[in-house]
Parts: structure tokens; C-alpha cells; sequence
């Protein structure tokens, strides 16, 4: 899946394991830039066929997103994407949900 992911990005965006089946992306774009390229991304993993020994299966991601304010801590961030991305999950999966999307997220907490 990395591959996948790595293949909408640009070089200098940075991709990596955030978790155990979590991915993060930091892009320098802008809200609806992020949100065309998680879709991309969620299209592309959704159409791939993956392989493990004689078995053939596809799989579904859903994807968070969150805008960084000026001087926010990376944790903070990551903590807004985590919880757009349960919302996503809550939500039937295989789908993007953003900040913009369920409105401000300052006072609610992380779902894990």
C-alpha cells in the first residue's frame, strides 16, 4: 500500500507509519488539495487486488484530514486528523472526512 500512496505524492511529501494500520501524509496544500489527493489515494488502494500467498483481496482506507494552524504542535494535528479519520470510520469507512466537514474539533477528544 505505501507504493500506492507514495505513487500521489510528490517527492518531498513525506509519508509514513503512524500506529499500527495508520498512515500519515503532510502535504503543503491547501484544504481542497489535500482532500482531491486523499481521494485519489482512497480510490486507487480500493481498486488495487493485493496478494498474500494464492489469495487475491482488495482492501478499503478512509482518510482524515486536518489543517495545521501557525505554531499548532504536530501532536495537535495529528490529534484533529485522528479523530476526522474515526469520524470517517464511524461513518461506514471507505470515505474522507475532513475538519471543514464536522466543524471545529478544539474541544473534542480523541477516540481510540
Amino acid at each position: 500500500m505505501g507504493k500506492i500512496v507514495k505513487g500521489h505524492l510528490r517527492p518531498n511529501e513525506p509519508a509514513f507509519r503512524y500506529g499500527g494500520e495508520e498512515l500519515v501524509v503532510l502535504l503543503h496544500a491547501s484544504e481542497a488539495d489535500c482532500r482531491s489527493i486523499g481521494e485519489r489515494i482512497r480510490k486507487a488502494v480500493g481498486e488495487h487486488l493485493f496478494s498474500s500467498g494464492e489469495s487475491e483481496f482488495s482492501i478499503t482506507i478512509s482518510v482524515g484530514i486536518a489543517m495545521a494552524a501557525h505554531g499548532e504542535p504536530l501532536s495537535e494535528l495529528l490529534r484533529r486528523a485522528d479523530h476526522c479519520l474515526y469520524i470517517a470510520k464511524g461513518r461506514g469507512r471507505d470515505c474522507t472526512v475532513s475538519q471543514s466537514d464536522i466543524g471545529s474539533l478544539a474541544n473534542i477528544e480523541p477516540h481510540h
